[in-house]
């Protein structure tokens, strides 16, 4: 359960369970991903990683219609989207301080300031 290996060497378990999360062969401690042992190409979605268990591909990280990578407000990272500070989301489409939306977060706020200047 550790990831040990005896013909192979001690590799780590993906979340799945498997050496290399069943992506790629365990050398020497070092999982090598998308291969074989014999280093024939697997044919499985391309992944990296320590256990083989990232993503290469960024589709995950397109919102359909988008094009865009994370809205072009984050990167990919396995598969997910690491939105910047501003924004959040699956894409990193929401962003509640930015444009009109900032309005519609502070208007409780904006309404009594403007109220209170018309009585004094």
């Amino acid at each position: 359960s550790s990831g040990i290996n005896a013909e192979y060497g001690e590799c780590p378990k993906g979340p799945n369970g498997e050496i290399c999360s069943g992506a790629g062969f365990c050398e020497c401690g070092t999982c090598n991903c998308n291969v074989t042992r014999w280093g024939v190409a697997k044919k499985t979605v391309a992944v990296t990683g320590s256990a083989c268990d990232c993503a290469v591909s960024q589709d995950e990280c397109i919102a359909d219609g988008s094009g865009q990578v994370c809205s072009g407000n984050g990167e990919c990272v396995c598969g997910k989207c690491q939105c910047g500070p501003k924004h959040r989301g699956k894409y990193c489409e929401i962003c509640d301080l930015c444009g009109p939306l900032r309005c519609q977060t502070h208007i409780d706020c904006v309404l009594c300031r403007t109220l209170r200047m018309d009585t004094d």
